[in-house]
């Protein structure tokens, strides 16, 4: 008989210490644990969380693939998922995670190994069940945890843990008291293609979280559908660095209907409590609702939005309530109120907001097509009402633009006293670049009327930018404090003349002198 080779039995060896990583590689199994015979030695616990728990601890460095097979599981321990760690079901149908407890949280995607640089893991492919959406529970918590009533307790989620970079794909979250939630140490999150339904609230940053250093950074939520929460739809708190981008997403009926105010009134979307730095971008999204659709107080910018509903707009009045001036602008998109009684789109006791080129309806009570209060307004389709009628303190500018301003419903006509100035010195121009300096300043006086806070004030004179791609433009109160107006928009595009924009920020009385600097490059 020929003696085995020892090369062949060396290389049979290694095979066989190799091949549990390999079944690593293709995901630990914690719903083996319910096995009633032989189940993995690992296993530890009575239900899927705590099984889950024990196989991420199994994986190689903590890190790598747990996928729980279809089936449906009663859940009553917080599953912690470390970032690097993929925590994966067969489907939002096939995969049902049923969370028992009236507190805590289902998931928590956190640990202590500090700031990430990528997304190194995700939870996707399951739909994850609550006790209902009265309970101080949440679907899914990032970051440490606040201490809040729907976080986590920080002994399961101590506060100094990290939950950046992380990946929510394609769940289904319903029937906890909030949906989503975030904690400390959050930043560069995605929720993708998941539907959050039927809870208490539907996704939220606590200012707690959002005023602090290490939280809100570039949160995007894609693709998702945000519906039939009790609460909120998303709720951002009044924070420092915050923005969340949301790109091809819906807010459909978060909230109760026909309620006027407290806290049991929800909108859509919630950018803040009051004045903040927040932002928040929606492009490409839908909302649906009879009432409260946007609340801002930081910045909020909205892009070619279908918005529609509106039938309940009269319990407030209005259905947008910007109260950070200057800070929220809408361009293109369809925005439509469909209250038959009285309740237009913008609160006329707002703040300064600017819409360009966006279709706009609301019931015959309502003029200039729904937008009312202090608006920047250019509207190509022509809905919107002649300056004639325009309210007080609004700014509507239809068709080609001229050189005026309104107050207090009459046209202010200004008298341009001074072309192009001359400048006392070259600008310096960037090394490489060859450039030909425009710059001076020139004074005009307003009209009849005098300008009240939230004017919008256009002139327009001959050209002096030829055509420049970088322009700067500041008007000055020549007469009384020297008062900074607020800068709108500069158009330097035409061949013959030049048009700045001017926010009035403080009262201007009539025949006011109002000096303007400006340079281009």
């Amino acid at each position: 008989m020929k003696k085995p080779s020892t090369t062949l039995l060396a290389l049979t060896f290694v095979m066989i210490i190799a091949a549990p990583a390999s079944l690593f590689a293709q995901g630990v199994n914690p719903a083996a644990c319910a096995a009633i015979s032989n189940p993995p030695n690992w296993c530890s616990g009575s239900d899927i969380g705590a099984w889950t728990n024990h196989a991420i601890a199994q994986l190689p460095s903590g890190c790598g693939e747990v996928y729980i097979p279809a089936g449906t599981y009663p859940q009553t321990t917080s599953i912690v998922k470390p970032r690097c760690v993929n925590l994966r079901g067969a489907s939002g149908y096939g995969t049902v995670l049923s969370y028992t407890p009236t507190s805590g949280c289902s998931i928590v995607v956190g640990d202590s190994s500090g700031g990430s640089t990528y997304p190194p893991g995700a939870v996707e492919d399951l739909r994850i069940v609550g006790p209902g959406s009265t309970s101080t529970t949440c679907g899914i918590y990032m970051g440490g945890s606040d201490g809040s009533s729907t976080a986590p307790s920080t002994a399961v989620d101590p506060a100094a843990n990290f939950g950046d970079h992380a990946n929510i794909n394609r769940l289904f979250i319903t029937q906890f008291g909030m949906g989503v939630q975030y904690g400390y140490n959050t930043w560069r999150d995605t929720l993708f293609e998941t539907v959050i339904t039927s809870n208490g609230a539907g996704v939220s940053m606590p200012a707690i979280v959002a005023s602090s250093t290490l939280s809100g950074e570039n949160m995007a939520i894609v693709n998702t559908s945000i519906q039939n929460n009790a609460g909120v739809g998303l709720f951002v708190g009044t924070g420092l660095q915050v923005n969340f981008n949301v790109t091809d997403s819906s807010f459909d009926n978060n909230g109760p209907t026909g309620c006027t105010s407290g806290l049991g009134c929800s909108w859509q979307i919630q950018n803040g409590t009051s004045t903040s730095q927040n932002v928040v971008a929606m492009k490409g999204g839908y909302i649906t609702a009879q009432d409260h659709w946007i609340q801002n107080f930081g910045t909020f910018h909205a892009s070619g939005n279908y918005v529609t509903g509106g039938q309940s707009a009269a319990v407030l009045g209005y259905l947008v309530d910007n109260e950070n001036a200057a800070n929220f602008t809408v361009n293109g998109g369809q925005w439509f109120d469909s209250s038959t009684t009285t309740g237009c789109i913008t609160n006329p006791s707002g703040q300064l907001s600017s819409w360009y080129g966006v279709l706009t309806t609301a019931p015959g009570a309502c003029a200039n097509a729904g937008l009312q209060g202090p608006i920047v307004l250019f509207d190509p389709f022509g809905t919107i009402a002649t300056p004639s009628t325009v309210f007080a303190r609004n700014a509507a500018i239809t068709g080609t633009v001229t050189a005026t301003g309104f107050s207090s419903n009459q046209a202010v006509t200004f008298t341009i006293q001074a072309a192009a100035g001359t400048g006392a010195t070259t600008p310096v121009c960037a090394a490489g670049f060859a450039c030909t300096p425009n710059y001076g300043s020139l004074t005009f006086t307003s009209g009849s009327a005098a300008l009240a806070v939230g004017d919008i004030v256009k002139v327009s004179w001959t050209n002096v930018f030829l055509h420049k791609s970088v322009c700067v433009v500041q008007g000055v109160d020549n007469t009384a404090s020297g008062t900074v107006l607020t800068t709108l928009a500069v158009d330097g595009g035409s061949a013959t003349t030049t048009a700045a924009f001017f926010y009035t920020s403080t009262p201007l009385a009539a025949s006011h002198s109002i000096g303007m600097d400006y340079v281009c490059f």
